[in-house]
Formats: C-alpha cells, structure tokens, sequence
C-alpha cells in the first residue's frame, strides 16, 4: 500500500493480483513524507525481475501492505481521503484463484523443504519437520490438487483479508476507488494512472510469477463444481466489474 502526499494519491493493494508491479514502480517518485509498506524482498525463486524496496513512513500507524480501504480511512481521516485519488487492482477472479493455488504450492514447498548446507543435513532437518510430515501426506493423497483447494477456499483463506471484496466495496456494496486496474490490462491501466497523477511511467517489473509452474489456460483448472464455488464466492465482483468464465 501507498500514502503519497507528493502525489496526492492512496494505492490500495489486494492480494494475487499484480500489486506488488505496481507498488515497486510506483514508489520510485515517491517523497520523503510518503507512506510506503513493506513486503519481503527480491527473491530469484519467484520472481523474474530484480528491484529494489524501501519501505517508509508505515510504523507508526501500523500500515501493512494489504491493508482494507476501511482501515486506511480510519488512520488517515476522512480530509485525506476523500482529497486524494484512490486505486486498485481487479483480476478475473477464477484466475486469480488458481494464482493463489500455486502461491499456496509454492509457500508448503518452502515450509516443507527447509534447505541445509550439505543432503545429509537437509534429510536430517526435514525428517524432525513435523511440517513435512503433513506436506508429504497431502501430496500423497493428492490434498493439494486444485479442485481440492477451490472446494475449499473459504476454509483455506478464513480471515478477512482472503477475500478482495473488501478492497473495492464499502459496507453498503458502494465502490470505494476513482479507478480500477484491471490485471488483465495491467500496463494499459498502469499507463492511465500515471498520466493522471502526472508520475513518469515506466514499464512494471514481474514479480511472484515464477511460483505458478504451469501456463496453461485458467478454466482448464475447473471443473462444473468449482467453477460453481467461485462464482458463489466472488459473485459481487463478477457481476460488477463484468468477468466471465472464458474457455479456451
């Protein structure tokens, strides 16, 4: 998330929909008095661009990087927030599903594999890992297949924050944004942004893309049932934004 008062603008950011692109880029021009929070650095496992973020301004409010536009509201005050031109990021929500599925994937590798200098240790390590215990019996039974995983999202993601909804609606299901990019036109919009607040544009780094190992088409993940699931899920924002299921 981003506070800029150089720029007059709040940058509010959900999860697994490019947000972390776009808050690189966008704290390049910010100032000193800007609000930037923090997320973890560059990592070559997962992401396939290299880039530099320093978080500023954020302790003490205690602002987090996916932080609700509601909460921001109440830190910063209705003045600054009905002064500055506010904007998020919407992705078709069957994709950004099956993002969060391979993030997941990605998160268990790592919580499972804990890396030691020499196999041996590593064996060793892994073997008192209770965690690896639990990772190797999911993968057994196939736990972690993705229609597992979207039959039960609500479950996965129980807390607040899971679900984007909370991100582009306020309590009455109005619109809490001037301007919604959209993932799926992402450097187009990022474009527009810049252009309105006057910032140079340059073009978005790729960051978290390599944890999802397959390519293929988003609806080749589904079946009737889960597609079913996250339409339920997600239906606000389908409707509003105007997403449909999209075969290949």
């Amino acid at each position: 998330m981003i506070i800029s008062h150089k720029y007059k603008f709040i940058f509010i950011k959900p999860s697994k929909v490019g947000g972390t692109s776009i808050e690189i880029a966008l704290a390049r021009h910010c100032g000193d008095k800007d609000i930037i929070t923090p997320f973890k650095t560059y990592n070559p496992e997962a992401d396939e661009d290299k880039y530099l973020h320093t978080a500023k301004n954020y302790k003490d409010k205690e602002f987090f990087q996916h932080i609700t536009p509601d909460e921001i509201k109440k830190k910063i005050g209705n003045k600054i927030w009905d002064k500055y031109y506010k904007f998020t990021v919407v992705r078709n929500p069957w994709d950004q599903t099956v993002s969060r599925y391979w993030w997941k994937r990605y998160k268990d590798r790592k919580k499972f594999w804990r890396e030691g200098k020499n196999t041996i240790k590593k064996i060793v390590i892994n073997l008192l890992n209770p965690g690896a215990f639990k990772f190797i019996i999911s993968e057994i039974w196939k736990i972690k297949s993705f229609n597992y995983f979207a039959s039960s999202f609500s479950k996965t993601y129980p807390n607040k924050y899971w679900k984007n909804s909370l991100y582009y609606f306020d309590e009455k299901g109005k619109p809490v944004c001037d301007f919604y990019i959209r993932f799926e036109n992402l450097e187009e919009d990022y474009k527009k942004v810049c252009k309105r607040l006057g910032i140079p544009c340059e073009k978005l780094p790729r960051t978290k893309n390599k944890s999802r190992k397959e390519k293929k088409h988003y609806s080749l993940y589904y079946n009737s049932e889960t597609r079913e699931i996250i339409h339920n899920l997600f239906k606000k924002e389908i409707d509003y934004f105007g997403y449909k299921f999209e075969k290949v």
